[in-house]
């Protein structure tokens, strides 16, 4: 994770992390033509997949259930083998939140916000850590928690977007070289050398 001194810029962009090794219990893999998605993927997709369907942050016992029945339904489940707790998927509730404006803000103009332009965001939409408004060390922790925003950005994208495969060629029989009668009525005579015959003489 970085550390204050090397965001020690408000306006620097957030830059990638790297992923921390056994983070996540529940990282699944994908094909090799596509990058694999990690456990904070699927918390992220089934975040937005709650939105989408109820208009609202997911809060309560309720809406943690909900979440862990849609992600036990794509088979993701937590390292026990049982349905995600609710403590693990609360503990993504912000990190979603932050994200959810920083993808947003890239796909609107083709590049991330800075600290300063996200910070100003989840102010106005009224984000907080707790009773408190967010500071750069809450967007670094965000990050770290989603194993880089850059990562998952280009994950994402893949996956919705995968490659399209070339198509594959399509077997033509070969052409039928045998020659066609032709009608009796319009039949030439040709010698078997095919020299026209003769003129008769008169």
């Amino acid at each position: 994770m970085p550390t204050q001194r090397q965001r020690a810029t408000v306006d620097a962009p957030l830059q990638p992390t790297s992923t921390q090794p056994g983070e996540h219990a529940a990282e699944t893999d994908s094909s090799p033509e596509l990058p694999a998605m990690k456990a904070p993927d699927h918390y992220y997709l089934a975040y937005t997949h709650y939105l989408d369907r109820h208009g609202r942050e997911p809060k309560g016992a309720t809406a943690y259930t909900e979440l862990a029945q849609h992600l036990a339904n794509q088979g993701i489940f937590g390292p026990t083998g049982r349905p995600v707790s609710a403590s693990t998927l609360r503990r993504y509730a912000l990190e979603q939140r932050i994200y959810h404006r920083w993808t947003h803000a890239y796909d609107t103009h083709g590049k991330p916000p800075t600290s300063e332009q996200l910070l100003q965001r989840l102010a106005d939409d009224r984000v907080k850590a707790g009773n408190r408004p967010l500071t750069v060390h809450d967007l670094q922790r965000a990050e770290h928690l989603a194993t880089g925003f850059h990562r998952r950005h280009t994950t994402l994208h893949h996956h919705n977007h995968p490659p399209q495969q070339p198509p594959r060629p399509t077997h033509t029989p070969p052409e039928d070289t045998a020659t066609t009668p032709e009608p009796a009525g319009e039949r030439q005579h040709h010698t078997t050398d095919d020299h026209p015959p003769l003129p008769t003489e008169r």
